[in-house]
């Protein structure tokens, strides 16, 4: 199947998906068949719907929650004409009112299903799968763009160079959303510090040392930015948060 089909597959089943999702109907509905359809016109009812949905093309289909609907769609379609092309099925079902009417599965909390990718990225990034982490973190930011996932995705793309633009727009984007945090700024200057500009690396370490004058790795780039001859730069910040805190630093013992 070639790729201009696949995405018809894809859009037809969107399409019919979000038709029946709020509906309840019964198999003839489902299928588009009149209550008095001859079983001639069944089966060309049921080949033209396995035409417009044909088995196995889900193996080409990637995104998962499309993958889901066109299995159910498929399964309701088969269960429907199993029931209305048996003549004794088909007679008990109207009997019983068309009665057996399957239920169209409920879609996963979005932010539960934010969470979840957010865990299965960790655990990649973790074993060291790299890019399948940025994949499911990414996602989960498409549903519920919170800081920790980006400052986590904005971490792993720094080691991939093609990556780094990207590293920093998510590192600023965690870094605005929790701007009391000093993890994004230390991230990015060890982005810039790799880049080897060095002069954004300084300002980036000194903003983590503002938040958190022990932050270990800050102090240490720093240090080393500075060179032999500025030991005294981290001083300078932890005196610059002084003045700027003196109700929290220097306090003066009765």
């Amino acid at each position: 199947m070639d790729k201009e089909e696949i995405k018809r597959v894809i859009a037809s089943v969107n399409t019919f998906y979000y038709e029946i999702k709020d509906r309840e109907l019964d198999h003839f509905e489902y299928l588009g068949i009149s209550k008095t359809a001859t079983q001639k016109e069944i089966e060309d009812k049921f080949q033209s719907f396995l035409h417009e949905f044909p088995p196995g093309s889900d193996s080409q289909i990637n995104d998962p929650d499309v993958k889901e609907r066109f299995a159910f769609i498929l399964n309701r379609g088969r269960q429907a004409y199993n029931i209305i092309a048996d003549y004794s099925k088909r007679a008990e079902y109207e009997k019983n009112g068309f009665r057996e009417k399957s239920e169209i599965p409920e879609e996963e909390d979005p932010i539960e299903k934010a969470k979840n990718l957010y865990r299965k990225g960790k655990a990649l990034y973790q074993r060291q799968q790299f890019l399948p982490a940025i994949s499911l973190l990414e996602q989960s930011l498409a549903i519920d763009p919170k800081s920790d996932t980006y400052l986590l995705v904005g971490m792993i793309q720094t080691g991939f160079p093609e990556l780094r633009r990207k590293s920093e727009q998510n590192l600023l984007k965690a870094a605005e959303l929790e701007s009391w945090n000093a993890e994004p700024y230390a991230a990015l200057g060890l982005l810039f510090y790799h880049e080897r500009l060095l002069k954004r690396s300084e300002g980036y370490f000194r903003k983590a040392l503002e938040l958190d004058p022990s932050h270990a790795v800050a102090k240490r780039r720093l240090l080393e930015i500075a060179g032999p001859d500025r030991r005294d730069i981290v001083g300078e910040v932890q005196d610059k948060i002084k003045r700027a805190l003196p109700s929290i630093f220097g306090k003066k013992k009765k």
